[in-house]
């Protein structure tokens, strides 16, 4: 039990890393993406992947330092753009802090629309939220697509089955804030992507 402890606190305490170290699992076809998401309670109708390919492509466009590298790879973030395609929020798993679980709430910034940033350490924002509509395929039927009429904002999840407690219960966070923005009559286009495709 020590070592499993110790093993779990290493994983968390290296998760600002890319995690190409440590991932040991095969890659999931878009069959078992949809199983894992069914199982997390993702609407299905809002189920994305990223592109591995067009992910690499983006990202040799780019001038990034290491760090910067690390943070785009995260597996569990937020971004959300305004209705003008602004970026206004940008987080990722490795500023939010927890263990073992991570505290996305502490500073009660789920509890207004959008999504604020609190007092968490504010990341560049990497992509913008054209390159992100190309980066991302879409994992279901177009004909059963959610459509919001007019959205205020845009959310980009990004879930991912290597930090696997932390996204099932980032996923209900989500969910449980989306039910909020319905209650106050904000229109909000989540989009919930399958992260583990960045490292195909």
């Amino acid at each position: 039990m020590k070592y499993i402890i110790l093993f779990s606190l290493f994983l968390i305490q290296t998760s600002c890393m890319s995690i190409l170290g440590y991932r040991q699992d095969k890659t999931l076809s878009d069959k078992k993406i949809v199983k894992l998401a069914k199982r997390f309670n993702v609407p299905l109708n809002q189920l994305y992947k990223i592109d591995p390919k067009m992910f690499t492509t983006l990202i040799k466009s780019k001038e990034l330092t290491e760090k910067d590298r690390q943070n785009m790879e995260q597996p569990i973030q937020v971004l959300i753009f305004d209705s003008e395609d602004k970026n206004v929020t940008n987080l990722i798993d490795c500023n939010i802090g927890g263990f073992p679980i991570l505290k996305w709430n502490v500073f009660k910034g789920m509890d207004s629309i959008p999504i604020r940033q609190g007092f968490f350490r504010t990341t560049p924002e990497f992509f913008s939220k054209a390159e992100l509509d190309i980066l991302i395929i879409p994992l279901f039927d177009p004909n059963s697509a959610q459509h919001i009429k007019n959205p205020r904002y845009y959310y980009y999840i990004l879930w991912s089955r290597v930090l696997f407690r932390n996204s099932k219960k980032f996923i209900k966070i989500i969910k449980n804030h989306a039910k909020l923005a319905k209650a106050m009559n904000i229109p909000i286009d989540i989009k919930y992507i399958f992260s583990d495709s960045m490292y195909d």
